[in-house]
Formats: C-alpha cells, structure tokens, sequence
C-alpha cells in the first residue's frame, strides 16, 4: 500500500512538474534568475556581459554590488536618465562606474551612500536629478529602499511561469538565441540585446531598427498633453524633496565625495512643449531655488534642462526624456569645463573628435 501511495503520488505530480519544467528551464538557461552579485563576478573577471533580465528588477543590488566592488573615482548617480555615461569617456576607463537606474526618488539617494564602503570612494558623484522629484503632484511609491539581494529564484519562477508561456506563444521569446547566449544574461539581453554593460551603463540595443521605440515623441508629447506619467502639472515645489537633497549632499560631503548636480535636457521639441503649455511653473521655481541648495553645501549643479545648452539636436534623443550616448558625451564636456576634477580625468580632445565621429545614438569607441 506504501508503494501504492507514492507511485500514485508521483503520477499525479508529474503533469505539473512537466507544466513548469518547460519555464523552469528558460528561465535558468537564460539568466533570468543570476544574481547580481554572479554577474559583477563575471564583469570583474574581463569577462563582458550584458545583463538585461525581463521578468525580474535587480537593478538597485545590481548598480550597489558594482559601485561597492570595483571602488570607482567617480559614478553617474541617478534614474535611467544618467545611463548612457560610459567608462570610455574617461582616461582611466576603470575610473568610472555608471550606477544609473539606482535611484526612483530623492529618498534612494542617501541610502545607495550606505551600501558603500567609507574609504573615500566615489570621489566624484555625478547626480542626475529630475524635475519630478521635486514635483508634489507625481504620484510614486517611496517603498524602502533596498540595495541588497533581494531576489527568490523559487518566487519567480511561481509568479512567472505562465508568462513564459505567453511570451513564448507570442514569439517574444525564442529558444534557439537562448542556447547559443554567451555574453547575454537575461531575456531581455538575449532577445533585444539591452541591458547593463560592465560600466554600468545601458545598451539599448539597435535603436535604428526598433520595433518598440518612440516616434516623433508622440508619447511624451501625450504625457505633457494630459498631465501623465513623470509630466504632471504643478505650480509649487515640494519642499521636502529639497530638504532631501540637503541631507544627500551633507552625507556626501561626510564622505569627502564632491557632488556635481545635474538638471538632464530633454528632447527639443519635447522642452518647447512644456514651455509653451504654462503648465510647468515648478520646474521654473526648482531652477531658481536649486543651485542655492548645492552651492551652500559646497557643490555644483549644472542646468542643462534646455537641450540648447549643449547643443542637442532631436534626433539624438531615445525618447523625449532620455539622451544617447551622443548626448551624455555633450553634457559631460560642457560640466567638465567648469569641474577640474572632472577636466583632469577626461580626454577632452580625443571625446571631441568621437563626437565628430558620432552616429545618431552612439559614439564610437577610440580605435
């Protein structure tokens, strides 16, 4: 009767172990349940990899294990908007690590500090800040910020199985580029070649033909048009969100990290828009106020809002609000200019003859 028992036990167990076997297995051979920590092991060890998991969001463990182990001079510090920055921009290229994506609200900031080792490194914080942050009428979940691993394979892999099956049937996902994925780790790295690169930033993969991309900004332009979505339309400023700042660059400054501010540009015709629509009079209020915040805790803050700044032109842009690598290579040349610390550690003339060299997107690398 005990043989019984099990044998019927393992039949009836059988049809679902064979139902999830099939997820089970795309998700382990392609990357989707790596843990950071894997994945810096391999960058740190030469190895390149570009990880880009669909189903899960390890960015925050990702972006804290990367600073906190190779010990940068200086990162870029912000939301997606600060993630085209690259390590070959700088002539120590080891020098430089991209934690863009570490940080959703102003109340990342200081925490992402906190994962760090106190040994004086980052000497040189980039910070991305975007208007948003300082908008009272943005609705976003604060949450708890947390940087360390945080993923359950188990978890996923019960909370996604049937999504592999939907993405499967719809040919988001294919089986042959999973078996033959080297340096991809994750779907998204595998199926669309986007993802996280060794210095942290963000490889969007072949945006000259992207099926899924923006055109002529209609959809930012949407956002702006009904108040939506990081564009809502406000008056006042939060005054909190200074405060927070405050305590960032005070935490910074204990650290002995200078912090240079960023306000990032968006798309021209995108800037226009929110100008003309009247709609935006907290931006100019955190554009007045702002700079004071920086300037009283011994730091800088660029405005680079207004793309006419560094010379961004729209075809340059990934969308509305976010730069390429072509625009992050005019931002950093122009906060270079007026940050010795930065000037002594780029290669000012070699970054100007690759912009020249410049595609719509990207800039080549130094042959």
């Amino acid at each position: 009767m005990h043989a019984t028992f099990w044998k019927k036990l393992v039949l009836f167990a059988l049809p679902l172990a064979l139902l999830v076997g099939v997820p089970t297995a795309v998700l382990v051979a392609s990357g989707e349940l790596t843990s950071p920590r894997t994945v810096v092991d391999r960058q740190l060890r030469g190895e390149k990899v570009v990880f880009g998991p669909a189903y899960t969001n390890l960015v925050k463990p990702l972006k804290c294990q990367g600073t906190r182990r190779r010990q940068p001079e200086v990162i870029a510090l912000g939301s997606s908007r600060v993630m085209q920055f690259r390590a070959s921009s700088f002539a120590a290229p080891q020098s430089f690590f991209n934690a863009g994506g570490a940080v959703n609200t102003l109340a990342d900031l200081a925490p992402f500090l906190d994962c760090l080792p106190s040994d004086g490194r980052p000497r040189i914080v980039l910070v991305g800040l975007d208007p948003w942050f300082f908008n009272p009428r943005w609705a976003h979940d604060l949450g708890v910020p947390d940087f360390e691993e945080a993923m359950d394979p188990l978890a996923v892999v019960q909370g996604r199985w049937q999504d592999v099956y939907r993405d499967l049937m719809r040919h988001k996902i294919q089986l042959r580029p999973i078996w033959d994925a080297r340096s991809a780790v994750g779907l998204n790295a595998i199926m669309r070649q986007r993802g996280f690169r060794n210095d942290g930033s963000y490889s969007y993969g072949d945006l000259d033909h992207c099926d899924d991309c923006e055109i002529g900004f209609a959809d930012t332009l949407e956002r702006i048009g009904s108040g939506q979505r990081r564009f809502e339309w406000s008056d006042e400023i939060d005054r909190q969100a200074i405060a927070e700042i405050e305590r960032f660059l005070e935490a910074a400054a204990a650290r002995n990290a200078q912090v240079v501010g960023l306000l990032p540009p968006f798309a021209p015709t995108v800037w226009a828009r929110m100008r003309a629509s009247g709609r935006y009079r907290y931006v100019d209020t955190l554009r007045a106020e702002l700079p004071t915040a920086f300037t009283h805790r011994g730091a800088t803050l660029f405005d680079l809002s207004d793309p006419a700044s560094i010379g961004a032109l729209d075809d340059e842009f990934i969308d509305g609000f976010h730069g390429s690598e072509r625009t992050d290579v005019r931002i950093l040349l122009t906060i270079a200019a007026a940050t010795p610390a930065l000037e002594a550690r780029i290669s000012r003339e070699a970054l100007v003859r690759r912009l020249a060299r410049a595609g719509r997107y990207d800039v080549p690398e130094a042959p």
